[in-house]
């Protein structure tokens, strides 16, 4: 069966985010950025299985038209299908595709969204220790890319298929064939992203993990009378690291997370928990530190950072009330 022009241009319409570049996937799993705007013969050959395609979530305008959770784990799939149900719950559909580990849930929108949005949105309805996507409010690069569906992962040499759970629990794909799994695609409903307030940082870095659901970096900036501190370092005594920290990276039970300045970092991400949050010594004093970058500081030196402003900027913002 021949698939046809129409079918690549839907299949691009719900899929790829960036379409002035893209990246390819290698034999080891890993990505390459391509340089070259993503065409239709890119995603026949996708589809094809001659060559595998990551697209880049956010647009040059930091939207995005879905939203992707990612469930490595074992027992992730079914956790996925748990927040669907969830989600299902609260008005918004969803839909499950395997993977090579375990799967991925994807949310489609009726027209792109700010991803800071789409974040504060979904996010809190990610299970811990998954990956959400988008993964930035805000870049000045690219972003996270994640393997467009449907071809030929090249690990494993294996598709893998969008698929929902039957009445006796156990896994079906939703369509018998690439064909007819893309004719399946034409029926995918999106939803309408609500408006939010959100605050946008000036750190365009990628964090890792769930941060603290009941205060995410997203939500709005609230005003509140004068700082009554005039020294940084009294404002940092009394600040709790472990949970202003704990809502931009997350936290193990031995207080080290992935490091969310991956500049520093090999190949711009900390792929292992490198960075370790602790109660200061002296009151005010460091209470993070990066073992790979090997720098540390306290919390104001933390949010300077994060949000990449200057310390007289960032104590400004302090003094009249600011929250983080």
């Amino acid at each position: 069966m021949v698939i046809t022009p129409s079918v690549y241009t839907y299949f691009a319409a719900l899929f790829v985010g960036r379409r002035d570049d893209y990246a390819l996937q290698a034999p080891n799993g890993l990505y390459r950025r391509v340089g070259r705007p993503l065409t239709l013969d890119v995603l026949r050959a996708h589809l094809d299985g001659k060559q595998t395609i990551g697209t880049y979530v956010l647009n040059d305008r930091q939207a995005c038209s879905y939203a992707v959770m990612d469930a490595d784990k074992p027992g992730g799939l079914a956790l996925l299908a748990h927040t669907q149900r969830t989600l299902a719950a609260d008005g918004i559909t969803s839909y499950l595709e395997q993977s090579r580990r375990e799967g991925h849930l994807w949310i489609f929108f009726q027209k792109p969204a700010p991803a800071a949005t789409v974040r504060g949105w979904l996010r809190p309805y990610c299970p811990d220790g998954m990956e959400f996507f988008p993964k930035q409010d805000y870049t000045d690069g690219y972003g996270s890319l994640v393997r467009l569906p449907l071809g030929v992962h090249q690990v494993t040499g294996r598709r893998y298929p969008f698929v929902t759970y039957d009445e006796h629990g156990y896994i079906e794909p939703v369509a018998p064939t690439l064909h007819t799994m893309l004719e399946w695609l034409r029926h995918i409903e999106s939803v309408e992203v609500p408006t939010l307030e959100v605050v946008k940082p000036r750190s365009t870095r990628i964090t890792h993990g769930v941060v603290n659901k009941k205060r995410s970096m997203t939500q709005p900036v609230t005003s509140r009378p004068s700082s009554p501190y005039t020294m940084i370092t009294d404002w940092c005594a009394q600040q709790d690291p472990i949970a202003l920290i704990g809502q931009y990276v997350e936290l193990n039970q031995q207080r080290m997370g992935h490091c969310p300045f991956e500049e520093h970092h090999d190949h711009g991400e900390d792929r292992r928990r490198s960075f370790k949050v602790f109660h200061p010594t002296t009151p005010g004093g460091m209470s993070w530190y990066c073992y790979a970058w090997g720098k540390g500081g306290s919390v104001f030196d933390f949010l300077r950072l994060y949000y990449q402003l200057d310390a007289r900027e960032l104590w400004r913002r302090i003094q009249s009330g600011a929250r983080f």
